[in-house]
């Protein structure tokens, strides 16, 4: 029996980790200075200050003496690097484009089309569904996907975000139990209510709570048919995020940006003003001020500038972050002499040791999901999900420069659109429908082409 009293228990750090957590998916998403877009737009009327200090920015640090106008000002000028963000999306696209294949015994034809079109019951199948899996690892550390049945006996798999797991406990057996929250959608008319919900399953039983104002009440409970939880779990080394160093200097970088932003701001807009004691500060901009007491005899302003080399200092400390960004991302820096073939490997070692790391986990994760998406329909099925390890992004710079060798020969409009087809389908994953409409893009592009056309080589 499910003890009630205890379904809102959550494990000692979530709080912390899941901070951290939506600190991440900020940075994986270039977001970190969010804060910015909901105060464009609504500057107040011109010649007047901001009377209140309004909304924080949890990612921008305010000075400690500093003004509510200047730390507004602060906000609206502050710009997300996105860092993690182009490192994440340049893993999972070299994952994505990885050759994938299933292999599996004892079920229908039928069955094995809605793996590969509809194995989370939202129109994805089983190749995106792993894409998104490894996405989840770079970014959260750990990934769960839980089989599960819907009302019409289709079985299917869905994630559970690494932020919706509210408890959990292992024993020597493995995964004891897990609570896992979520809302969902109470649709009457055209009125949306979110409904929150929490989700419980030990080896013998599985429950579904709804809260309302009568508390938490259990609207689902079914004896568990495994004696397992039909919950697969995977993770990178101890489940520390890949991505958290790199989100940390996106932060670091936008704060150190804003504050040297500030400096050049403060030069161009800089201005004294003489004004007596008693002038009541508050009616005044935070424009820099000299006070002058009382009686004082005129006293002729002096323009003061900022010293010309005063921001090298910031300047070098920018150049310090990129390049620590770039020994742990790897990124594959432009650099003015040719390197070789062997020089690239050795810089992509590590990005292809995460690859296949992520990869192996995939893997297993699937295979254990796909087994219980099975049993939920009495049947026991062999699964192998293999992903091909031909991480090479050097590849793609190669292929890149065969086509615009191809290009550059001018062999009609029908080669060239041909030899943009073959790497477009080699790198780049579409559906049907979206495939036909880049083909007929492809056909009734202009062939005009130069090799560096736009680039300033000066």
């Amino acid at each position: 029996m499910i003890q009630k009293e205890l379904i809102t228990e959550t494990y000692p750090d979530r709080v912390e980790v899941n901070s951290v957590l939506s600190f991440l998916h900020d940075a994986a998403e270039a977001r970190l200075d969010k804060v910015k877009y909901r105060r464009l737009g609504s500057a107040p009327p011109r010649g007047q200050r901001y009377t209140q200090q309004g909304e924080s920015d949890k990612y921008l640090l305010r000075f400690q003496y500093e003004t509510s106008s200047h730390y507004e000002e602060r906000i609206r000028l502050c710009n997300c690097y996105g860092y993690t963000k182009i490192v994440a999306d340049s893993y999972r696209f070299l994952f994505e484009s990885a050759e994938k294949h299933l292999m599996i015994s004892g079920i229908t034809d039928e069955q094995r089309k809605i793996l590969f079109t509809n194995i989370d019951g939202n129109g994805n199948g089983i190749n995106s569904f792993a894409g998104r899996m490894f996405y989840n690892l770079l970014i959260d550390g750990q990934t769960s996907i839980c089989s599960d049945m819907s009302a019409d006996g289709q079985p299917y798999l869905y994630p559970i975000p690494r932020e919706n797991i509210r408890n959990f406990a292992n024993d020597d057996n493995g995964l004891a139990f897990l609570i896992h929250g979520s809302f969902k959608d109470k649709v009457e008319g055209i009125k949306t209510e979110k409904i929150e919900c929490i989700y419980v399953f030990t080896r013998d039983e599985m429950a579904e709570y709804e809260y309302s104002d009568k508390g938490w009440t259990e609207v689902q409970y079914i004896e568990n048919p495994f004696g397992q939880i039909p919950v697969s779990q995977c993770s990178l080394s101890d489940k520390t995020p890949l991505m958290q160093p790199l989100a940390s200097i996106d932060l670091n970088m936008m704060n150190l940006d804003s504050e040297a932003r500030s400096i050049i701001r403060n030069q161009a807009g800089l201005s004294f003003m003489v004004i007596p004691e008693e002038v009541d500060m508050d009616m005044l901009t935070d424009t820099t001020v000299i006070s002058m007491p009382r009686g004082s005899d005129v006293v002729e302003p002096k323009w003061v500038a900022y010293p010309s080399h005063g921001l090298n200092a910031h300047f070098d400390y920018i150049r310090f972050l990129q390049g620590t960004l770039h020994e742990i991302s790897r990124l594959r820096r432009q650099k003015n002499q040719a390197e070789s073939g062997v020089s690239k490997s050795l810089d992509f070692t590590q990005t292809r040791a995460v690859l296949n790391a992520g990869a192996d986990a995939v893997e297993k994760c699937l295979e254990s999901a796909i087994k219980y998406y099975f049993a939920y329909l009495g049947q026991t099925v062999e699964v192998e999900y293999k992903i091909d390890r031909n991480f090479e992004v050097n590849q793609i710079d190669d292929e890149i420069g065969v086509l615009m060798k191809l290009m550059s020969l001018d062999l009609g409009s029908t080669a060239t659109a041909a030899a943009k087809k073959q790497f477009r389908d080699k790198f780049i994953k579409l559906d049907p429908d979206m495939a036909r409409q880049s083909d007929d893009e492809l056909m009734d592009s202009d062939d005009t082409f130069e090799v560096n056309a736009g680039i300033n080589n000066d």
